[in-house]
């Protein structure tokens, strides 16, 4: 599968504010205002500024609750590839941690008028 670009340029998500967050069977998808959506269908950890863990994927029969839904309404402040398979996006109070898991599946795509990638 594909890996993430070392120096992918992130900067058109800055500024872009959580409108929605759905969840699906498979998938999470997060909606960006004024445009784009990131689909998560991989490992995905979202952490307090503190770096405890508010939510994460995992199973629906192991889950309890969902708190994804935190970032709504939140901007996302920056974009940091720590590597070929793990990206932070950083917003006011919180880092959502996306991790390129599988060697054979995609694990989370961005979608915006002026980037695509697709992991």
């Amino acid at each position: 599968m594909n890996r993430i670009p070392i120096d992918l340029d992130l900067s058109p998500l800055i500024g872009l504010e959580i409108i929605q967050v759905a969840i699906g069977q498979n998938e999470v998808v997060i909606q960006l205002y004024p445009t784009g959506a990131i689909r998560l269908e991989g490992s995905w950890m979202l952490k307090d500024k503190g770096g405890e863990i508010i939510d994460q994927s995992m199973d629906h029969s192991e889950r309890e609750v969902w708190r994804i839904h935190k970032i709504i309404g939140r901007k996302i402040l920056d974009c940091i590839v720590r590597d070929e398979k793990h990206l932070d996006l950083l917003f006011d109070d919180f880092i959502l941690q996306l991790e390129d898991d599988s060697d054979h599946f995609e694990t989370f795509s961005i979608e915006h008028l002026s980037l695509k990638l697709y992991v």
